[in-house]
């Protein structure tokens, strides 16, 4: 199998294509997360190659860093029976994620060309090239598709709003792991799965909520683990983008449900 190359891309940057430097311009491909027109989008360039390693498909992933990154591309392949076998990541001056992965199936075998193309474009779906935009410093208060964060709502803490829940199991644990990971503390927590909750509402955003159609609401109170005080503009962009990520939002559903027998290539 030849070099394959698939991008996504906007604005104009320039990939290294052996010793050539080119430059690339496209129309903006948006996520399903990313609503905002303002919302940020970078290029994706994804290539794999079954030549060039006798013993492992090289794939190489260039795209705008974001928490979760390293994550989904874990997830996905994954989920596709693929192991890394050796890898690089780093993070150049403009901000972009180099990664770089030697692979082979789940046996320790390089993969077949269908497979590689399966790895190749499932990538191309799940990570994120369009990113919620990011809080601005003097911003107190954040929406984004069923969350909301207030650095307003309580004079000591940071508050934290999920309005109903992905349809699986373990999605408390789920949250608790993105706090732990961001370095939160949680102070306080409610959980309400219905109307008739005795403690109900557990906040004003919950009186129009639809448990039936939507699951349970959480809301946490929260500080900074390292400072104490209430969480940065920097935490909260971490909180949003993690937790869409967890809630199988976007270009990651919690479960990659494709098999590679059925991930099949696309018409274009």
């Amino acid at each position: 199998m030849a070099r394959a190359n698939v991008s996504r891309f906007l604005p104009a940057r320039n990939i290294r294509v052996g010793s050539v430097q080119t430059t690339r311009r496209g129309a903006c491909v948006r996520t399903q997360a990313a609503h905002e027109e303002d919302a940020p989008c970078s290029v994706l360039n994804i290539t794999v190659d079954n030549v060039k390693c006798p013993k492992y498909t090289v794939m190489s992933v260039e795209v705008m860093a974001y928490p979760g990154l390293l994550r989904t591309v874990a997830w996905t392949i994954n989920g596709l029976g693929v192991r890394a076998q050796n890898a690089t990541m780093e993070t150049e001056e403009d901000g972009f994620a180099v990664q770089k992965y030697w692979l082979t199936d789940i046996s320790g075998n390089k993969l077949s060309d269908s497979m590689a193309d399966n790895v190749r474009e499932s990538l191309q779906m799940f990570v994120e090239t369009c990113m919620p935009p990011g809080p601005g410093k003097e911003q107190q208060e954040w929406v984004y598709n069923n969350t909301i964060v207030s650095n307003s709502a309580h004079p000591m803490f940071t508050e934290l709003v999920i309005l109903g829940e992905p349809n699986k199991p373990g999605f408390m644990l789920e949250i608790a792991t993105v706090m732990s990971a961001i370095g939160a503390t949680v102070q306080s927590m409610s959980i309400q799965g219905d109307r008739e909750f005795e403690c109900a509402p557990i906040c004003r955003a919950t009186a129009r909520h639809n448990f039936d159609a939507h699951g349970r609401c959480f809301r946490f109170l929260l500080t900074d683990g390292a400072s104490g005080g209430k969480l940065t503009a920097g935490r909260v962009a971490s909180v949003l983008y993690t937790l869409d990520l967890v809630a199988g939002k976007g270009y990651q559903p919690t479960v990659l449900s494709a098999s590679p027998a059925s991930l099949g290539k696309r018409s274009r």
